[in-house]
Parts: structure tokens; C-alpha cells; sequence
């Protein structure tokens, strides 16, 4: 036991586990702010509609109402990476996963309904001066707040779901700057496959759309980056690539030829005789191949 708890402490973290985690509490701090806000309107709301209809109802017992059921699902949220771990939510996995999140669906409405009503029970005399007289576990009370769980439930599990993604894109774009500068290789993901390419064999590229047309020698990669991500990439590697125009780059190696085209830009050719357009806003990096 000793042996396997001093494996354990030397155990080299998980990367994509690390990012997790700190994915799970920036969202976390995300949602803090949205329930803040969310209490704060609906309280705004609810007293502007009591003040209108004339009614004396104290701030408290709005204010308890509001807090109890925010700070309730704010106190759940914690829950939702546990779910998001055992039941990650994607194409692939959506068949075994759905019922899963459907159980937790179930469970988190039946814990917001019953930490909500125990709270009440408990904020009422002391704030409000009376006793909380709805029974919130009645049937029809815990129909009526599933259906508005139902949203909450898919919103925070959602932001859970996105600020993963984006952690995660992070990682992935860290280790391929790590890769470009130590290995001089790039990987382009095209059509669902990830191909390796080395960078000095990359000859242009161009922006289309989200998307950029990458040719080497033999081969063209329709690669789902940007252009500025792509040309940091080839600058990591520390090959010989330019940015000549929003939408192209070139490996300078390969131009044979700069002509003006009289409106400020140029007419780059290169050595397999194809011909790419600079613009003059890219005229001093194009002037550093002219000279």
C-alpha cells in the first residue's frame, strides 16, 4: 500500500485532466456571475410587478425566495463535472449518455426542489416573521419546477461543456507551438484526419473562409485554422514563410519573382509557376524578398 500511494504522489498529472479542472472553475466563476445576475433581476422585476399591483409584500420575502432557489443551483453546479466525467457529452457518445443525463436531470431537480424548501423552511421565520406555508414537495410543485429546470439544467451543463472545449483548444494549440519549434512540423486537421507535415515543405497557403488551403509539393490540406494561427506556427518553426496578403503566405524560398501591379500591390511568382497576389499592406515583408 505504501509502494502504490508513493507511485501515486509521483504520478505525472494528465494534461488534458489539469485543463479540465481548470476549465470546471472558470466556469464555475462564470456561472457565479450569471446567477448574480439572474437574482439581481429577478428581484428588480418581482418588486417593480409588486409595487404596480399595490401589494405589501416585504423586500425579505422576495429577497428569500430569490436566494434560496439561486444559491441552491449555484450549490449543484458544483455537481456538474462529475456528470460531464462519467457521461461526456458528444456524437459519438450521445446513446449511452443521454439516459445518464437524464437521470441526473431527475436528481438535480429533486435536490434544487428539496434544498430550496428546506431553506425556506428554515429563512422564513427569522427574516420574513412567518413560517413558510407552501409545500414545494407536493407533485404538481416538483412538475412545475422541472419544467423550468429543465432549462437551467441544459445551461449549466452547457457552459461546463463550452469552457471545456475551449481549455482544451488551448492545450491542443500550446502543444502544436511545442511541436512546430522543437520538431519543424505542423499538424493539420483536415476532413476529420490529423496529418503531420513538415513545415519547410509547405509552399503557400490561403485563407478560405474558416478554413486554409495549405499546398506543399504533392499534396493540398484544406486545414480548419485561421491564417494568423497557421503563420505563427511556421514562425515557431523558424522556417522561411511570409504573410504577403490577408488571405495568402508563401514560403520565400520558392519565389522566383516580384512584379508591381500598379495599384500598390504585387504579383509574386514562384518556382512552380504559379502566381499569388501581395498587397501593399504587406508591402515591407514583401520588400525583405525583393532586396
Amino acid at each position: 500500500m505504501l509502494n502504490r500511494g508513493v507511485e501515486q504522489q509521483g504520478r505525472v498529472p494528465n494534461p488534458e485532466h489539469a485543463a479540465d479542472r481548470r476549465a470546471d472553475r472558470r466556469a464555475l466563476a462564470f456561472i457565479a456571475l450569471m446567477i448574480a445576475a439572474s437574482v439581481t433581476m429577478q428581484i428588480a422585476t418581482q418588486r417593480t410587478e409588486i409595487a404596480q399591483a399595490g401589494l405589501q409584500i416585504s423586500w425579505r420575502h422576495t429577497w428569500t425566495l430569490e436566494i434560496s432557489s439561486h444559491a441552491t443551483i449555484f450549490a449543484l453546479s458544483i455537481l456538474f463535472p462529475l456528470a460531464l466525467n462519467r457521461a461526456p457529452i458528444s456524437m459519438l457518445a450521445w446513446r449511452w449518455s443521454a439516459p445518464i443525463h437524464a437521470g441526473a436531470f431527475a436528481l438535480f431537480t429533486l435536490l434544487h426542489v428539496n434544498i430550496m424548501y428546506a431553506l425556506r423552511l428554515i429563512l422564513f421565520p427569522p427574516l420574513v416573521g412567518r413560517s413558510y406555508d407552501v409545500n414545494l414537495l407536493a407533485p404538481h410543485h416538483i412538475i412545475y419546477e422541472m419544467q423550468k429546470d429543465g432549462l437551467t439544467y441544459a445551461v449549466l451543463m452547457f457552459t461546463f461543456v463550452a469552457f471545456r472545449a475551449m481549455e482544451q483548444r488551448r492545450l491542443e494549440a500550446a502543444a502544436a507551438v511545442g511541436q512546430a519549434r522543437i520538431t519543424h512540423r505542423i499538424t493539420l486537421k483536415s476532413g476529420g484526419v490529423s496529418f503531420i507535415v513538415s513545415a519547410p515543405e509547405i509552399i503557400t497557403a490561403q485563407a478560405a473562409g474558416n478554413y486554409v488551403d495549405v499546398r506543399t509539393h504533392d499534396k493540398s490540406f484544406l486545414a480548419r485554422m485561421t491564417m494568423t494561427a497557421l503563420e505563427n506556427l511556421l514562425a515557431q518553426s523558424g522556417e522561411e514563410h511570409i504573410r504577403v496578403h490577408r488571405s495568402h503566405l508563401v514560403n520565400r524560398n520558392h519565389i522566383v519573382g516580384i512584379k508591381p501591379t500598379g495599384d500598390g500591390g504585387v504579383d509574386i511568382s514562384l518556382a512552380d509557376g504559379s502566381v499569388i497576389p501581395g498587397s501593399r499592406r504587406y508591402r515591407d515583408r514583401i520588400s525583405t524578398v525583393a532586396s
